[in-house]
């Protein structure tokens, strides 16, 4: 039996996830399913839809029968085989031991992502990826790079694509630098290279070359919402620990507590606390129900990890000289807050989409 040529294509490994919950489905039902699985990363039509599914089928992978749709008209429905169901199982097992990591900035390219430099030419079935990039998160471990290229030069917006490329034995690709960072020391950060690195054609994510800047502006609330989680989180955790440690530090004869200066200012964070958790909730649930936009995105990026870092601040500042010293949390809390400023778009960005819905606001 005929196999596809790579098992990397995103389409075919969806297809079999969504058939091994869904079986049964045929056609058009299987377009809507990738489409709102995919969150309408990949928009697929007839034409690259049954090509795919007829692949697979003389893979092995699926079967079909006709059946007869409600309307009276007879529709093929597909499921898969065993031979489907244990090679989905394989190829989960396979992506599940990657780490994963988006290369995204560089080092003239970072708030202003349109300006990328890193090349990307269609060559003979596969992509040649040349550049570099720097700062990205889990560089150094990455088993699975999804890399933002230009593919049209002579385009801003639309000339980014996005190319997924595994990393191991891949010539022309090195990990450089390991970035000694004051914070966020949880994860490594580092530069990458990509010296003519030569992937399949179907690393493309989506299938369709100019849709990358789409494709990471469509997950910009859901990205900067889950930053704004985290900060509250942090926010809470320092509360957590300043409150405890003032009513057990004494100083002049009685804990910290007691004190007046001390009990107004946990009174005025816990306020701020209180109003990021109502603000970040409010915007979980309009993230649930698809009703959270950028700008709202972007409210709750700025303002509650710029809030962060200033609880953090205010929190050492109680622990007075222990605050300092790495033996009490609270410290490592104050060096990570900062990063929440920068990266995913740095506060003054989301202050810039915030003030461009103000004065053109959409419809306009």
């Amino acid at each position: 039996m005929a196999k596809p040529d790579s098992l990397q294509g995103s389409l075919d490994l969806l297809v079999l996830k969504i058939l091994s919950r869904r079986p049964g489905l045929h056609g058009y039902a299987l377009m809507t399913a990738i489409q709102e699985t995919s969150r309408e990363v990949l928009r697929v039509e007839e034409g690259s839809l049954y090509p795919a599914l007829h692949r697979m089928e003389e893979a092995g992978w699926i079967r079909a029968e006709w059946i007869a749709k409600d309307s009276g008209r007879r529709a093929r429905a597909y499921e898969l085989t065993a031979a489907g169901k244990k090679h989905l199982a394989t190829e989960r097992s396979r992506w599940q031991q990657l780490v994963g990591a988006i290369a995204m900035t560089e080092a003239g390219a970072g708030s202003d992502l349109q300006a990328v430099k890193t090349r990307a030419h269609h060559d003979d079935g596969h992509y040649v990826i040349k550049g570099s990039k720097t700062f990205i998160s889990n560089g150094y471990h990455a088993g699975l790079v999804a890399v933002v290229a230009k593919t049209d030069p002579g385009q801003r917006a639309k000339g980014i694509s996005i190319i997924m490329v595994e990393t191991r034995d891949q010539p022309g690709y090195r990990v450089g630098r390991v970035l000694d960072k004051i914070g966020q020391n949880g994860w490594d950060t580092a530069e990458l290279f990509f010296d003519d690195v030569r992937v399949p054609a179907d690393c493309l994510l989506g299938g369709v070359e100019g849709q990358g800047f789409a494709q990471l502006m469509d997950d910009l609330p859901y990205e900067r919402t889950l930053l704004a989680i985290g900060g509250v989180a942090a926010m809470e955790y320092a509360l957590e620990l300043t409150v405890d440690y003032a009513r057990h530090r004494k100083a002049f004869g009685k804990a910290l507590l007691e004190m007046q200066n001390t009990r107004f200012k946990l009174a005025e964070v816990r306020t701020w606390v209180h109003v990021a958790r109502v603000f970040i909730d409010d915007c979980i649930l309009k993230l649930k129900d698809g009703q959270l936009d950028t700008v709202d995105a972007s409210m709750a990026k700025w303002w509650l990890t710029d809030l962060q870092s200033k609880v953090a601040d205010e929190c050492l500042q109680l622990f007075g000289g222990y605050g300092y010293i790495k033996e009490y949390p609270v410290e490592k809390l104050m060096r990570d807050a900062k990063l929440f400023q920068i990266y995913e778009g740095t506060s003054q960005i989301q202050r810039l989409v915030i003030a461009k819905e103000i004065f053109m606001p959409r419809g306009d």
